[in-house]
């Protein structure tokens, strides 16, 4: 079915339902599914993700996709038994020039871990405990106020980076990683030329490679105690500096 087609009624429900919703089922199944949004800047991809918040009474007057599977997320883990076991987290973070900053910890730059066989992982991602769907959009807002906060003119900064919103479930014992589900606004796409952008800021727009990225964000994030081999006895180095992560990213 083509969800724009002329004959149904087009909104945000309908988005989700045939796009991010299907992929809860791997998020409880020990999963891991990324969703992406991609279009020019200004086609709606964030409205669609995030939904309509009144930053005046801080509620949200509209649900996006992030909160329809927040509560979709909830109203699976209620009435099982069995998944007692799972305690459920949220990531927000965005990948700007090449470089990684976390949403919910001050913009802090992240470092990258480059672990054994290509694989990278985020050293110190602020994973936040979310007990119900309110902790979860309090989360979104939180994360979506402070990546469009200092912005110039033509949206500049969010707009030219990629948000990647994680819901996370771990187990509860032993606090391992069980699945991830990744939701993803991606850099707008429009040409170059047609954004008011020094050649710095041009840099950053080539610098970001959507196809590097899910090398990213797909893989498991650094268990608790990093050492000095990795799972696969691969040595372990971080990335620091002015190094880019697109620069150490596999091609996928």
């Amino acid at each position: 079915m083509n969800i724009a087609d002329e004959n149904y009624k087009f909104n945000k429900q309908l988005i989700y339902n045939y796009t991010a919703k299907p992929f809860l089922n791997v998020l409880f199944n020990g999963g891991t599914a990324t969703c992406f949004a991609y279009g020019q800047t200004g086609s709606g991809k964030t409205h669609t993700r995030n939904g309509k918040f009144n930053k005046k009474n801080q509620v949200f007057e509209e649900d996006g996709i992030y909160t329809y599977a927040a509560k979709d997320l909830f109203e699976w883990l209620k009435p099982r038994p069995q998944c007692a076991e799972f305690m459920t987290g949220g990531a927000y973070f965005k990948i700007y020039g090449g470089k990684v900053f976390d949403l919910l910890n001050n913009r802090n730059k992240l470092r990258i871990l480059k672990v054994g066989r290509g694989c990278m992982q985020l050293l110190r991602l602020r994973e936040t405990y979310l007990k119900n769907v309110d902790d979860a959009k309090n989360l979104i807002a939180t994360g979506s106020r402070i990546r469009n906060s200092g912005q110039t003119s033509t949206n500049l900064n969010s707009s030219r980076s990629h948000a990647i919103f994680q819901f996370i479930l771990l187990r509860k014992t032993s606090r391992k990683l069980y699945s991830v589900f990744s939701l993803i606004d991606l850099a707008g796409n429009e040409r170059n030329a047609d954004t008011i952008s020094s050649d710095r800021q041009t840099q950053n727009i080539i610098g970001l490679n959507s196809g590097k990225l899910l090398g990213l964000i797909i893989l498991n994030h650094p268990p608790a105690n990093i050492k000095s081999k990795s799972h696969d006895n691969q040595p372990i180095s971080v990335i620091e500096g002015d190094e880019s992560i697109t620069s150490e990213l596999p091609n996928v």
